[in-house]
């Protein structure tokens, strides 16, 4: 790919008009998200290729803004500002509805990722330093990084690996939100590129959603990936289909992970107690991506998640 001399950022309001501009020492390369990649160091929240955002409600109809479904229920609508399309830079609207970062740059709650990464034990990214760009919108920064590795988990799957990170988090009580797609983050050497929504909790629900979210996501992009771990934990042959079951049956073999005792025999005549008990009980329970920064946000997604699922089951059972 082509390096690209992206030293002067561009913020861009909602009219389309860059408005205000900070330098950035260094050649920059755009890697994709909100990163990109200097000569040496790695940079996060220094702009992005605007492609979408997402807003709860739909604004003044314009003829050069669109609306479409989101990709996560609770983001309200994907929008399209037909103004910023393709174009590299800062825009200043929020990201996504429940989270402080503007398109392109990083919110305060990406600053965890400075405490994070010295003392998470399995952090693959060194803070070299952070930049605060802007006083507004609750503050925004971007971070100048390093990394042992980038290289996704998935390019060079190691079960051994991925179990040895999870027993390491759980025996030291680190998690994520349990619907984060926390498999991306992991990587080929079994650590975590991306620190930033990493919390310390011994409750119970917690860990369990934190390994729920690497088994669900690995499942998600990798069925016969997500099996070979599985039978790791479970070596017996057992029965796996998709639809509710799937969830069922990762929250069985997260369940055997974490330790959780008293969990009901595994039988597919069960299938909608064992939803109820393991679902239910222990996962949405958890903190979700939504909660990370405002916990009031978290509780109302929650209730969204509690609703679309007791749906599910219900249709389950007819």
């Amino acid at each position: 790919m082509e390096v690209v001399p992206y030293t002067e950022i561009l913020i861009y309001n909602p009219e389309g008009i860059a408005t205000y501009k900070f330098q950035i020492p260094d050649r920059l390369e755009y890697i994709g998200g909100r990163i990109c990649k200097g000569s040496k160091y790695w940079y996060k929240g220094v702009g992005t290729v605007y492609r979408c955002h997402h807003e709860l409600y739909k604004g003044e109809e314009l003829p050069d803004v669109s609306y479409h479904p989101p990709e996560v229920f609770y983001y309200g609508h994907r929008v399209i500002y037909e103004r910023w399309l393709d174009k590299f830079g800062i825009f200043l609207k929020p990201m996504q509805p429940y989270f402080s970062d503007l398109i392109g740059s990083c919110g305060p709650k990406e600053l965890k990722i400075v405490p994070n990464s010295t003392q998470f034990g399995k952090s693959a990214v060194v803070v070299e330093n952070v930049t605060k760009w802007s006083d507004d919108y609750n503050g925004q920064y971007y971070m100048t990084l390093s990394y042992k590795c980038r290289e996704k988990y998935q390019t060079k799957p190691n079960p051994d690996r991925l179990l040895n990170l999870l027993e390491f988090m759980v025996e030291n009580e680190w998690c994520t939100p349990w619907d984060k797609n926390f498999i991306n983050d992991i990587t080929i050497t079994g650590e975590i590129s991306d620190v930033g929504d990493l919390f310390r909790s011994s409750k119970l629900q917690h860990i369990f959603g934190t390994v729920y979210a690497t088994l669900h996501s690995l499942w998600k992009q990798n069925k016969t990936e997500f099996e070979r771990v599985s039978k790791k934990v479970i070596p017996n042959d057992i029965p796996f289909e998709d639809g509710l079951w799937a969830g069922v049956f990762i929250g069985y073999v997260t369940a055997k992970i974490v330790g959780v005792r008293n969990i009901p025999v595994l039988d597919t005549k069960n299938t909608i107690e064992l939803a109820e008990r393991l679902l239910i009980q222990f996962l949405i329970t958890d903190k979700n991506c939504a909660g990370i920064e405002q916990r009031h946000w978290g509780d109302k997604v929650r209730k969204q998640y509690l609703k679309r699922l007791k749906k599910q089951i219900k249709k389950w059972r007819k």
